[in-house]
C-alpha cells in the first residue's frame, strides 16, 4: 500500500500534534498525557527521517542540475522509471 502524503501534509500533522499536546484537559490522566507525549515523540522521529530523505532527494536533484550526476543515477536514487 503506497501512501500519497506530501511534506505539507506532514507539517499539518505535526502542528496538529502540537495543538493536541497544548490542550489543557482536566480529564487527562498522567498516563494519558504520557501516552500522547510518547506518540508525539515517535511521530517526531519518523518525521525527521522523512525530512532527511526529502533533503537527500533534493541534494541529488541539485547534483544532477549541476551536471555532477548522470540521469540514470538520479532516476535510480529517486525510483523513477528509466526513459
Amino acid at each position: 500500500m503506497a501512501l500519497k502524503v506530501t511534506l505539507s501534509d506532514l507539517n499539518t500533522h505535526l502542528f496538529d500534534m502540537i495543538e493536541t499536546l497544548k490542550e489543557e484537559e482536566s480529564t487527562k490522566t498522567a498516563e494519558d498525557l504520557k501516552k500522547e507525549i510518547d506518540r508525539a515523540n515517535a511521530i517526531n522521529t519518523i518525521a525527521k527521517t522523512i525530512i532527511e530523505n526529502a533533503s537527500l532527494q533534493l541534494d541529488a536533484v541539485k547534483l544532477f542540475k549541476a551536471g555532477d550526476m548522470p540521469v540514470t543515477t538520479l532516476n535510480s536514487l529517486l525510483s523513477l522509471p528509466e526513459k
